[in-house]
């Protein structure tokens, strides 16, 4: 998503859009840019008043109501043609990055399918408990698939 260092929209991809709709229910996303984001950039934009740094990077992890946990990204995109530089947004959805981490940890290390489910849990932080209820397994088979899992790393 790219801002103006008013907050007003530049650009911002469908993902992004999707994204903000998640976190300011019911406000249109073409025009409004959520809270807890803003108060990231307004974090930006402090910090270049302060010490005129445009290669800062700020950064904060957001809890939707969804308890979908996303990390925000911000810092100063400086385009040619453009009188001010503009605010770079990058929004990542942690639980998509931590199965993606996993898929290609199952690719890099030969896991099985069963180990790929059970590591792809486990990297999104979820309790050997929650790892075996939700996989319908005996928490003694999950720790077995970790052990392995981590056998095969070495």
């Amino acid at each position: 998503m790219v801002l103006s260092q008013q907050g007003e929209w530049i650009y911002a991809n469908e993902c992004a859009r999707q994204i903000c709709q998640q976190l300011s229910p019911g406000k249109t996303p073409s025009n409004s840019v959520p809270q807890v984001i803003w108060q990231v950039c307004e974090s930006l934009r402090d910090r270049l008043e302060l010490l005129c740094d445009q290669e800062a990077i700020i950064g904060n992890e957001i809890k939707s109501n969804n308890s979908v946990n996303f990390r925000v990204r911000v810092r100063w995109l400086v385009l040619e043609d453009s009188a001010h530089p503009l605010i770079l947004v990058t929004i990542e959805d942690q639980h998509q990055t931590r199965k993606m981490q996993a898929i290609a940890d199952a690719k890099k290390y030969g896991l099985t399918r069963r180990e790929t489910e059970v590591w792809s849990l486990h990297q999104s932080r979820l309790s050997y408990k929650e790892i075996a209820d939700r996989l319908y397994i005996t928490l003694n088979t999950v720790k077995k698939h970790i052990k392995n899992i981590y056998a095969k790393q070495q």
